[in-house]
């Protein structure tokens, strides 16, 4: 660095300093023997991957990457987060079970999404997180459609814990 900057502070101290010709670049290209290199990576590809030039431009902005992929439920995905969720990451999971029972609820699953709701509610208790209090009006949404009395126990006692730890915004 000061030597960068010596020489910038004296025009007549810098080094003049020159690129390699290109034609050492055009050597070491030459020896690269691409052709063979590119067979070997390539071996064992039968199909051309198509790109969007191949197409016309009404099919060049139409992706296809998404026409093997099964859609799942949006609870599947809370489910499987569930599950490969490692021991110490309590709050993490708490908004899982929120995220599930919220889901559940908006698959019209309600007396599903009233039982996953119970069990995140019991764990919200015991976790003290702004972050998952913000969350349980999430799960107050999506409850409001449904008017069973299991759904009616989830409401209350989701606004109870909202209302026993405010947010930031709320306090």
């Amino acid at each position: 660095m000061r030597g960068l900057r010596g020489a910038h502070r004296r025009p007549e101290r810098r080094a003049a300093r020159s690129a390699p010709p290109f034609t050492d670049f055009l050597r070491w290209l030459r020896d690269q023997d691409a052709a063979e290199r590119w067979a070997d990576t390539l071996d064992g590809f039968t199909k051309r991957t198509p790109l969007p030039y191949d197409r016309t431009p009404a099919e060049a902005h139409r992706t296809r990457s998404g026409e093997a992929v099964h859609h799942r439920r949006v609870s599947d995905h809370f489910t499987d987060a569930l599950t490969l969720r490692r021991p110490g990451f309590d709050r993490v999971k708490v908004m899982d079970r929120i995220g599930l029972a919220a889901a559940l609820f908006m698959e019209d699953e309600p007396e599903q999404g009233a039982a996953a709701a119970h069990q995140a509610l019991d764990e919200v208790a015991r976790v003290d997180s702004t972050l998952v209090a913000s969350r349980l009006k999430t799960l107050l949404d999506a409850a409001r459609p449904y008017r069973t009395a299991a759904v009616h126990e989830v409401r209350t006692r989701a606004a109870d814990l909202a209302a026993a730890r405010p947010t930031t915004v709320a306090a």
